[in-house]
């Protein structure tokens, strides 16, 4: 039996957030880095064309291609916003306080201990209907569903080890749910 007192604060629900987004696989990885290029090298092609215009002296060209970089820019402005800015602005807006969960790995499931106000929260899942499992540096990620889940940081387990807890996980979940990256 594995244990872990987990205080959920809205900083590890943006990294839970950041971690599903950007880092969950390599082609996520991929793609944000991508995109964190796109953010480099459109403003630098626009002013390549500027000076290009300029110097042919087409002022009627260059304008059609300033309406045309403002349009592209804000497609571009919106999409970025769209997929790192919404998750986070969601969290900051419905996160009023931290919660505290405890979580007991079992060798068949897992137990979920938590208290929201007065309410208590008690889920026992089992490892076999979980989405998928991913550990990431100092976290496991314990995906519910494809946008839902669960993290543990490493130094969150207070019985047993993060090697018995990864060494657990390795052998129940299917190789195809989990991803260590």
């Amino acid at each position: 039996m594995i244990e872990a007192d987990v205080k959920n604060t809205k900083a590890r629900m943006k990294r839970f957030i950041w971690f599903h987004y950007m880092e969950s696989s390599e082609k996520k990885r991929h793609s944000a880095k991508v995109m964190r290029r796109m953010m480099i090298a459109i403003p630098a092609l626009w002013a390549v064309i500027a000076v290009i215009n300029i110097f042919f002296e087409q002022v009627q060209g260059f304008t059609v291609f300033i309406v045309l970089c403002f349009i592209i820019t804000g497609v571009a402005v919106a999409s970025i916003t769209f997929y790192f800015g919404l998750p986070i602005l969601i969290v900051k807006l419905t996160h009023k306080k931290d919660t505290f969960s405890k979580f007991i790995f079992y060798d068949e499931h897992f137990t979920v201990m938590g208290k929201d106000g007065e309410i208590s929260i008690i889920s026992e899942l089992r490892y076999a209907a979980l989405f998928e499992v991913a550990e990431f540096g100092n976290w496991f990620y314990l995906y519910v569903d494809k946008d839902r889940g669960y993290m543990v940081n490493r130094k969150d387990i207070t019985k047993g080890t993060a090697e018995k807890l990864s060494a657990l996980l390795g052998r129940v979940i299917l190789p195809e749910k989990l991803n260590k990256c």
